[in-house]
């Protein structure tokens, strides 16, 4: 690894963004590696990927300056783009709940929130440089502001 820089671990299974050498580096059992991506702009390939989720049979990561999310399965074959059509600047952190991919745009100062389709569905704006986000019991959002040097929180319903 070189600049791990977002992990995710569900059960045995481990998914680390390895920054510098824009890939993704997976293991379903924490004994066997594979790794994917290399860099580039096109479909399946990573630039400066920051953050990775497991959830169910995918693998969802924060291609931060492709301006996207792109998803995987856990075999490393690309199988979707999200927030293209938004013209992100930085996609740096990213949150899969069972219905909705949260996604920080760095340099826009937002966070977008899509389906699992990839449809838009809200943008939460006034941030100050959001890095990356987390829900908790399901009600809380708390976003981290890199410039603002706060945490903003917000009430999700």
């Amino acid at each position: 690894l070189d600049a791990p820089a977002g992990i995710d671990i569900d059960g045995k299974e481990i998914a680390i963004a390895d920054f510098y050498n824009h890939r993704i580096v997976y293991s379903g059992d924490g004994l066997e590696w594979i790794s994917f991506g290399e860099e580039g702009k096109a479909l399946g390939q990573l630039y400066y990927p920051t953050d990775v989720q497991i959830k169910g049979n995918k693998i969802y990561v924060a291609d931060a300056y492709n301006n996207r999310v792109q998803v995987f399965d856990k075999k490393g074959k690309a199988l979707q783009v999200i927030g293209e059509a938004e013209n992100m600047n930085a996609a740096t952190g990213i949150l899969v709940t069972e219905s909705e991919v949260m996604i920080t745009d760095f340099e826009h100062d937002k966070v977008h929130v899509y389906n699992h389709e990839g449809i838009l569905m809200q943008t939460i704006l006034s941030l100050n440089k959001p890095t990356d986000l987390i829900l908790v019991k399901d009600s809380l959002l708390y976003i981290t502001n890199y410039k603002g040097k706060n945490i903003s929180v917000f009430f999700k319903q």
